[in-house]
């Protein structure tokens, strides 16, 4: 699982909320700043503590490298003493650790660190484990660091994309970032890691940003739990993942009160979503997710491993365009009378699809020997992909088609269209 600051140190949350364009400006213009201040050496005076090169700036230090030919299992300072002060260590220079074979083993940041600068430790060899307490992890940081192996982040941490390029050799990540944003910020996407990845996500992190785990493959997520705080979770966190097999259900805790239409798109190998009872904003059956307004119900997604005949939810109103992405396992899908809303797409890329039964009751659909259409317009709205018919002839009641009313529909040979369409 790697090393918890959070067991080590007694850092406690700081939630810092940075959702709008301002606080990202801010926070850009603030990187550029420090990044001006520290390669302004002329002030600059350069210090050694236990074989640590710092250089020191208006009483503040920035690591610069290392005149010590192996830092084995390294706990980096918080402050060192400096002309009978002790100095916060703000920042870590680029380039501090590139290339280098000095590193080896565990290695803790210091908890006061406000920035680690591009390629800072990037080739390094040896290193095994990471642990940032804190600061702005900028692009590329750990780029190719190919023995790292655990990577530990913590709650005042923030981040960019990027910043652990072709790490392909990670096992473990315990994620505890604080950190809020709209923005994308694929973090861990760009792993290259081909191993069984186990994810902890900690109590202080409130919101899966976007894209944080995206295209991650052979995930196994720590005891199925999303995070006990967890609030909202954001567009695109898990799309393209695939996960482990035997550790592919999800639980959401029940603070969780928004999450995206898409957090989940494409996730190969998901088997559950379980929401607890506690939770007034979601809910879920047969394994499936549902959001909660009142006494109507949304189906958000339907995890990609569900076989044979499946049943919306009763008092369900509506399913979304992603409902069903992935799920090329289902052969029938049945929709109660409380549906109103089906996006034109919904059931067009389900490979295996042979019918959609519709409840007589409904007052907007209906179904003809499994086929799906619209009342008011008697429009044909999908046709099964996998439906058994090799002939088909469109009813006379219909009088309109879709633009996807056929779609890949893999059997049919002969389509017959009357004078009525």
């Amino acid at each position: 699982m790697g090393i918890r600051q959070s067991d080590v140190y007694g850092i406690h949350c700081i939630s810092g909320r940075c959702c709008d364009r301002v606080m990202f400006l801010a926070l850009s213009l603030f990187v550029l700043f420090v990044l001006l201040s520290v390669s302004d050496g002329s002030d600059a005076e350069e210090f050694e503590v236990d074989g640590i090169c710092y250089d020191i700036v208006d009483g503040e230090a920035t690591i610069t490298g290392t005149s010590i030919e192996l830092l084995s299992n390294f706990v980096f300072p918080d402050y060192i003493s400096y002309s009978g002060l002790n100095v916060p260590v703000k920042a870590i220079e680029a380039g501090s650790f590139v290339d280098t074979t000095v590193l080896n083993g565990t290695i803790i940041l210091p908890g006061t660190l406000e920035i680690i600068m591009p390629n800072s430790f990037s080739n390094c060899v040896g290193l095994t484990s990471i642990g940032i307490q804190s600061g702005y992890l900028s692009s590329s940081s750990f780029t190719n660091c190919n023995d790292l192996l655990n990577i530990d982040i913590g709650p005042n941490v923030k981040y960019v994309s990027g910043v652990f390029f072709n790490c392909y050799n990670v096992e473990s990540i315990f994620f505890n970032s604080s950190f809020v944003t709209n923005y994308e910020k694929s973090l861990f996407s760009t792993l290259g890691s081909d191993n069984d990845i186990s994810v902890t996500i900690g109590d202080s992190v409130t919101s899966l940003n976007p894209s944080i785990f995206y295209g991650l493959v052979n995930v196994s997520i720590h005891d199925g739990s999303l995070g006990t705080e967890l609030v909202s979770i954001r567009p695109n966190v898990f799309k393209n993942c695939t996960f482990v097999s035997g550790t592919n259900t999800l639980t959401i805790n029940k603070k969780v009160s928004n999450i995206d239409e898409n957090a989940f798109s494409n996730c190969s190998d998901l088997l559950e979503l379980i929401v607890v009872p506690e939770n007034t904003y979601f809910s879920s059956k047969n394994g499936a997710l549902y959001s909660v307004n009142g006494v109507n119900k949304t189906l958000i997604k339907v995890p990609d491993l569900k076989t044979g005949h499946f049943v919306i939810s009763d008092v369900t109103n509506r399913i979304v365009d992603t409902s069903f992405d992935n799920c090329n396992y289902i052969t029938t899908v049945s929709i109660p009378s409380s549906i109103t809303t089906i996006p034109l797409n919904s059931f067009r890329e389900m490979e295996h699809l042979e019918k959609i039964l519709v409840s007589s009751d409904n007052s907007v659909y209906y179904d003809v020997d499994g086929v799906l259409c619209l009342k008011d317009s008697c429009k044909l709205i999908c046709f099964p992909r996998n439906n058994q018919n090799t002939s088909y002839v469109v009813p006379n009641s219909i009088k309109e088609l879709s633009n996807s009313s056929f779609f890949r529909s893999n059997l049919l040979v002969n389509l017959t269209i009357g004078d009525h369409i």
